[in-house]
């Protein structure tokens, strides 16, 4: 079995989890991880200097990995980014396998298990940035819901 690691906050410490999967990711570096409720998703990075595109999840409550394997995915990258806001994720930007930075967004729909590719002329191609996620509630009609707008911030360096 796997074993890999939490770590908690409250309590300041590591705790070494163990899987009931016979099969789990590569060691990655360059990739993203982000949680949707109970699951962890893992999206691209390198192993041993190859590029990956794969999805991996992984159930904290059944303990088990799972490979999300779909036809239609993003490119190999590493040093994106990976935001979860409402039940999509957003993989934006990093490198491709030529060390080229990607202008690339994606969405991951996690009700379908579906990729689309966000298409867009204004974005930058960036890697290594960081990332935050704002919501905000807009004004609505009296009597009905407020909507919630979620925006995605990547600070960049404008010369």
């Amino acid at each position: 079995a796997m074993t890999f690691g939490f770590y908690y906050l409250d309590e300041n410490y590591w705790k070494q989890i163990e899987t009931e999967s016979s099969k789990w990711p590569p060691s990655l570096f360059g990739h993203t991880a982000a949680f949707y409720g109970p699951v962890m998703w893992m999206f691209g990075g390198t192993h041993k200097r190859e590029l990956q595109n794969s999805l991996w999840c992984y159930d904290t409550e059944l303990k088990r990995w799972r490979h999300v394997v779909r036809s239609f995915s993003p490119p190999p990258t590493y040093y994106h980014i990976s935001v979860i806001t409402g039940d999509v994720m957003i993989v934006y930007g990093g490198f491709n396998e030529f060390s080229s930075p990607l202008s690339a967004m994606w969405r991951f729909n996690f009700e379908t298990e579906e990729w689309t590719q966000m298409i867009s002329n204004e974005l930058p191609a960036l890697a290594g940035h960081a990332v935050a996620v704002s919501f905000i509630k807009s004004s609505s009609a009296e009597g009905s819901q407020p909507d919630l707008d979620t925006s995605v911030i990547t600070p960049r360096h404008i010369n």
